[in-house]
């Protein structure tokens, strides 16, 4: 078994596939022995989360790390501590060591000042997106306009697919250069110009066939204004924008990093560089 730093109640035995695991709370001990492979990792996994050494992942940048939340209680206008049938209800918070965003849970349960976990908790804010961040190579106005777009989803498809629209059209005139005209007219160019791959190009066609542009005009014409949108619409729109931003900014960057290295090896054998 393999872990990094020390791990309070976790114990290895002899035998490499075989674990004692033992987990305290209070008076009460529990312990899990000699478990192998999935059920092993299982029971790993139960007491590491119980005893809050799993990371907690970002809601925004998604990166994880360790749970320092602070809890702050929650009181009604007596001064006294808010609860309900659901128990104590307080909110926890850390700011983020990565994105350096503000994270804020509120949970509720049986809360005791030591309590390592609530019975129930959501996170209200950031709201949660349902997907990744866009890669770094991705510029930034394109990057915003896509993260704004995942986050309203949920909420407003229709915000969403707007934003969407918007962030592709950006793309299209500023790094696939076609001639600004409406939405429908650029994609046109774009599969004229048969310079994406095929699966992309069906995407892309798919973006005014999915949307109607037919029989919502406004789409193409003003790709930002909020209209209607048609189901599934909005998550193709971003679905179509990953495809595009490993297209055009993602893998050219990274096949450009790896030139950078061979060339470099080849320098220190006194060769020439990788000929473009």
């Amino acid at each position: 078994m393999t872990y990094t730093g020390k791990v309070p109640g976790i114990a290895e035995s002899g035998d490499t596939d075989r674990y004692t695991i033992t987990e305290e709370h209070g008076d009460a001990t529990s312990s899990f022995c000699g478990f192998k492979d999935r059920d092993c990792r299982l029971a790993v996994f139960i007491c590491l989360y119980r005893l809050q050494w799993i990371a907690m992942q970002c809601p925004q940048c998604r990166e994880h790390f360790h749970d320092e939340l602070i809890r702050a209680y929650l009181f009604d206008k007596k001064n006294n501590y808010l609860q309900d049938s659901k128990g104590l209800w307080a909110v926890r918070s850390q700011i983020c060591p990565n994105c350096k965003n503000v994270i804020v849970l509120l949970e509720w349960g049986k809360l005791a000042q030591d309590a390592r976990e609530p019975e129930g908790e959501i996170v209200v804010y950031p709201e949660e997106m349902s997907r990744f961040p866009p890669p770094a190579e991705v510029p930034s106005p394109l990057r915003e306009d896509y993260l704004e777009a995942c986050l309203t989803l949920t909420l407003s498809p229709k915000a969403s697919a707007a934003l969407s629209r918007r962030s592709l059209q950006t793309l299209l005139r500023g790094y696939a250069k076609v001639r600004p005209s409406n939405l429908e007219d650029e994609i046109q160019q774009v599969l004229d110009s048969g310079g994406l791959p095929s699966h992309i190009a069906e995407a892309l066609d798919g973006v005014r066939n999915i949307g109607n542009f037919a029989a919502h005009p406004i789409k193409s014409l003003q790709t930002g204004q909020i209209a209607d949108v048609e189901p599934g619409e909005a998550e193709w729109l971003l679905d179509t924008l990953e495809d595009m931003f490993d297209f055009y900014f993602v893998k050219p960057a990274r096949l450009k990093k790896r030139r950078e290295k061979l060339d470099a090896k080849l320098k220190e054998h006194g060769k020439p560089p990788l000929r473009t």
